[in-house]
């Protein structure tokens, strides 16, 4: 199983200036650059230790910054 989380993309599918960096906070701690690509993808999603929330920071040369969150969760049955 395979996660797939897209950030918000530029019309065209460019990058128009813009730099992208994924982190992963999780039990206090910020996993840092992940990926610097506009999608991150988990291949064979693990329960046990890929959840936490995951904040996808796009930043223009502008200075604009945009963030974007996603949590994801664990259930036990």
């Amino acid at each position: 199983m395979a996660h797939k989380m897209d950030g918000e993309r530029n019309s065209g599918g460019e990058n128009n200036g813009a730099n992208f960096e994924w982190a992963l906070l999780r039990s206090g701690s910020v996993v840092r650059q992940l990926s610097r690509d506009d999608t991150l993808t988990i291949k064979r999603a693990d329960a046990s230790n890929d959840f936490g929330v995951y904040r996808y920071e796009m930043k223009f040369q502008d200075l604009i910054t945009s963030f974007t969150s996603i949590s994801i969760l664990v259930h036990s049955e």
